[in-house]
C-alpha cells in the first residue's frame, strides 16, 4: 500500500509542476511465479500493476512512470525483512527447494545499489523512458525465459489438436 500512498501523495505535486517521472521500485521477481515467494512476488507484481495503470493516467499530464525490475542485490531482504520458516513436510515437494536456497544464498547477492541507482538518476530526464525497466543480467535473463516458456506453451495449445477419445 505504501506505493499507492506516496503516489498519491506527490501528484498534486507533480502536476502543478507540469511534468516529472515516478520511479517504483519492484524486482524481475514481479514477472516471475515462483514457489516458496509467493507473498513477495505477488506484491511486486502488484507494484508492476499498479504502475502500468498509473503510466496510463498521468500520461496526458507529462508524468512519467517507469517501474524499476532489478535482478537480485545486497539490500535488507535477507536481513530482518526475510525469515525463512521451517518447511513443514506438505510443503516439501513444491517449495522446499526454494526455501533451502533461499537459505543458503541469503546475504550472497551482489552489492549493485549504486549502480542501480546512478541507472535511475540516468533515464530520469529521459523524454520517452520506459514503462519497464530491467536491470542486472539476471532481470534480463529471467524475463526472458518468464515470457519464451509461456509463449511456447501458449503456441502448443493453439496448435496442438485436443485429445481425441477413442472407444
Amino acid at each position: 500500500m505504501s506505493v499507492v500512498c506516496v503516489s498519491k501523495a506527490v501528484l498534486p505535486i507533480l502536476r502543478q509542476q507540469g511534468s516529472d517521472h515516478i520511479f517504483q521500485i519492484s524486482s524481475v521477481g514481479g514477472r516471475l511465479g515462483v514457489p516458496g515467494l509467493s507473498a513477495y512476488q505477488s506484491a511486486k507484481w502488484a507494484v508492476g500493476g499498479f504502475s502500468t495503470v498509473l503510466a496510463r493516467e498521468v500520461a496526458p499530464l507529462g508524468i512519467n512512470v517507469t517501474v524499476v525490475e532489478p535482478d537480485g542485490m545486497k539490500t535488507d531482504w535477507p536481513g530482518l525483512s526475510m525469515q525463512i520458516p521451517p518447511v513443514s513436510k506438505l510443503y516439501e515437494s513444491t517449495v522446499g527447494f526454494m526455501a533451502d536456497k533461499r537459505r543458503k544464498n541469503l546475504g550472497k547477492e551482489p552489492s549493485i545499489l549504486t549502480k542501480v541507482a546512478s541507472i535511475i538518476i540516468g533515464f530520469s530526464n529521459e523524454e520517452d523512458p520506459p514503462l519497464q525497466l530491467l536491470i542486472g543480467p539476471d532481470a534480463v535473463e529471467h524475463a526472458l525465459s518468464q515470457h519464451l516458456t509461456q509463449s511456447v506453451e501458449c503456441f502448443f495449445s493453439l496448435v496442438q489438436p485436443p485429445p481425441v477419445a477413442f472407444r
